[in-house]
């Protein structure tokens, strides 16, 4: 019993190793560059110039950040930035409300979305000099585009889309657009949608 139990130690081991070291789930830097202009009910209309000097410390690896339009011409930002080791190993990237605290928002009301794939996400608003946006962000990670119970989620993490459940990429996404003049949540849930799906697919999912 007591040598299953060191074997059970040193394979745990040697897994995390391999895991650490991009042995197994290595990360797939994705073209965000060939995210389709087309985002359920919104549209990429232009790429928005970053100074290197506000990504900070330690930037994403890749980033897009772009204006978007809706069906009614109501104009806001989309920000998606990939870092290829996620929160559990390297601390970032950090939550969009924080980075929005950082620059002196304050959040007056948030709450979660639940969309048709079963994902949540955060939908939150701020003001600040008597200006206010509405924000809706969240985490994507590879080997979470499968449907199903917890179970299948676990399979497809451990033998799915070329072991995509065990990379340590990560990306944030966010949609800004000014509170007055925000999509419908309905509208801003069906792009996610369609941004993740793409984004997995550019994933090699």
């Amino acid at each position: 019993m007591r040598g299953l139990a060191w074997l059970a130690l040193l394979l745990a081991g040697a897994l995390s190793f391999a895991v650490d070291r991009g042995l197994l789930g290595r990360a797939v830097p994705p073209d965000l560059e060939r995210l389709p202009v087309e985002l359920g009910p919104l549209r990429r209309t232009a790429v928005i110039p970053v100074e290197a000097a506000v990504l900070g410390d330690l930037p994403p690896e890749r980033f897009l950040f772009t204006t978007v339009r809706d069906e009614g011409n109501r104009e806001g930002r989309l920000y998606v930035a990939w870092f290829a080791r996620g929160r559990r190993w390297s601390g970032r990237p950090h939550s969009a409300e924080f980075c929005f605290a950082a620059e002196g928002w304050r959040e007056v009301e948030a709450h979660r979305l639940l969309g048709a794939d079963g994902r949540g996400r955060w939908s939150r608003r701020f003001e600040r000099d008597g200006s206010a946006i509405r924000i809706v962000h969240w985490f994507e990670t590879p080997g979470r585009a499968v449907a199903g119970g917890w179970f299948a989620r676990l399979r497809h993490r451990l033998t799915g889309g070329g072991g995509a459940g065990l990379r340590q990429d990560e990306a944030s996404i966010y949609w800004e657009f000014p509170a007055e003049a925000a999509p419908r949540e309905s509208d801003l849930l069906a792009a996610s949608e369609a941004l993740a799906a793409a984004l997995h697919r550019l994933w090699g999912e």
